[in-house]
């Protein structure tokens, strides 16, 4: 009776975090992304040419928090497949109460993180890593995958990996997809 009361909780939160996320929940799928991937997008969001007096290049948005860029491990709580985007200081609150462990720092201006959660496995050793994130238009594409543990049977107990990744804020949509 209590795993079913701790399940049904984790449920309703990650439920109740989607709806009031709103326009901040993305589309299917999880993320996670390298260095260049980065400066792929920022070169993508150049503004358009400027005459020589007006050509000051905006500062490169802070991408780390102590040292940071990336966060995972392979227990959150959250019970059920997730991606989401955190664009403001409030989703990045939400972010870290899904994943059940204080922020790290608040979330950097001209910064936005994307979120991958996978529902609970029935062993240990599972975890979710972001392939790919790249400029689409005005939004961002990202691609994730599930990374199986090495051995078998897998370890036992019990898993509900997510990784979260700073990338630089776009307006547009945030896509996600397992590739």
């Amino acid at each position: 009776m209590a795993e079913t009361v701790t399940t049904g909780w984790r449920l309703a939160a990650a439920v109740a975090a989607v709806l009031t996320l709103g326009a901040c929940a993305d589309e299917e799928g999880a993320p996670s992304a390298d260095a260049d991937d980065a400066a792929a997008m920022e070169t993508a969001e150049a503004a358009p040419e400027a005459t020589e007096a007006e050509a000051t290049p905006a500062p490169a948005p802070v991408l780390e928090i102590a040292g940071a860029r990336q966060w995972g491990g392979p227990l959150s709580a959250v019970a059920v497949d997730l991606t989401m985007t955190a664009r403001d200081q409030r989703a990045w609150d939400i972010l870290w109460q899904l994943i059940g462990q204080p922020q790290p720092g608040p979330l950097p201006g001209g910064a936005m993180a994307v979120a991958v959660f996978l529902q609970g496995r029935d062993a240990a050793g599972f975890s979710v890593d972001i392939a790919d994130v790249t400029a689409a238009g005005d939004g961002v594409a990202v691609t994730f995958q599930e990374v199986a543990p090495a051995g078998s049977p897998p370890p036992a107990g019990v898993g509900a990996p997510y990784v979260v990744r700073l990338v630089p804020l776009a307006d547009g949509p945030v896509t996600f997809r397992e590739g």
